[in-house]
C-alpha cells in the first residue's frame, strides 16, 4: 500500500493500479456514519475516478492545473498527517475534516473540470 506519492514514480503512477488500490484502502477506513467522512468519500471517489480516467487516456480534457491540484489533495488524504499542517490527526473522531476542506478546495477551483468529467463518464457505455 502506498503511503504517499512520493513512493511513487510516474511511470509506475500511470501503468499501475497502486494508488487507486491505495486510495479505496484509505477510503474504507472512513465512518460511513460521519458527515465529513462521507462527504470525503463521495467527492474522494469523484477525483478517484477522474485521476484514473485521465491516466488510462480515456479522458483527455483535464488540465494540467487541475490534475497537479487533484493529486496533491488526494496525497494529502492519503498521508497521515502528524505535523502542523493537520489540525486533527486522522485517527481521532472528525480527523478528516481537514482533508475535506482540501478536497473541496479542489472542487471549488475546477468544479467545471469535474462536472465536464461527470458528464463524459455518464455517457460511457458502462456508466
Amino acid at each position: 500500500m502506498i503511503l504517499g506519492l512520493d513512493q511513487i514514480t510516474f511511470g509506475e503512477l500511470k501503468s499501475s493500479e497502486n494508488l487507486i488500490e491505495s486510495l479505496r484502502g484509505k477510503l474504507g477506513e472512513l465512518n460511513p456514519n460521519a458527515f465529513v467522512d462521507q462527504e470525503l468519500a463521495r467527492k474522494t471517489n469523484i477525483l478517484t475516478d477522474l485521476l484514473r480516467e485521465t491516466l488510462l487516456d480515456r479522458y483527455q480534457a483535464l488540465s494540467v492545473r487541475a490534475f497537479a491540484h487533484i493529486v496533491v489533495a488526494l496525497d494529502y488524504f492519503l498521508v497521515l498527517h502528524e505535523g502542523a499542517d493537520d489540525s486533527v490527526r486522522d485517527t481521532l473522531p472528525g480527523g478528516y475534516a481537514d482533508d475535506l476542506l482540501r478536497v473541496n478546495e479542489v472542487f471549488r477551483l475546477f468544479q467545471r473540470e469535474i462536472d465536464s468529467f461527470l458528464g463524459w463518464k455518464a455517457r460511457q457505455p458502462n456508466a
